[in-house]
């Protein structure tokens, strides 16, 4: 089995790696849950307006999933963020097969959360 030259999760050359590589082999990966995992503790939360993060949103449909659910607020928009440009050109690609709706409220930015210039 061939390992990565870089190990760490942390490191933005392991997800260049990992997405060059195909990834999972899924078109997308939710590596902690999905959605039916966290909208029904997120949902109550939200507010009309409110602006979310994404940090390390990878090929994530958390955007759409969230957008597209009947209970989201009105007005509730996300910037998704990750350190892996690979990963969020292919995500900007795909967000233009999205509704209008929601790519008038998704944006996807090469970051790193912790040194954030927005």
């Amino acid at each position: 089995m061939e390992l990565p030259a870089v190990l760490c999760p942390a490191h933005p050359e392991f997800w260049t790696q990992f997405y060059a590589k195909g990834g999972t082999g899924e078109r997308t990966y939710e590596w902690f849950m999905g959605f039916e995992g966290y909208w029904p503790a997120l949902q109550p939360l939200l507010k009309a307006e409110d602006r979310l993060l994404h940090p390390g949103c990878g090929n994530s449909l958390f955007s759409t999933e969230v957008l597209t659910a009947d209970d989201c607020p009105t007005g509730l928009s996300i910037v998704n963020c990750d350190l892996c440009n690979s990963v969020i050109e292919l995500m900007s690609e795909q967000l233009q097969t999205w509704s209008p709706s929601v790519q008038e409220r998704t944006s996807f930015v090469v970051q790193d959360v912790c040194a954030m210039t927005f």
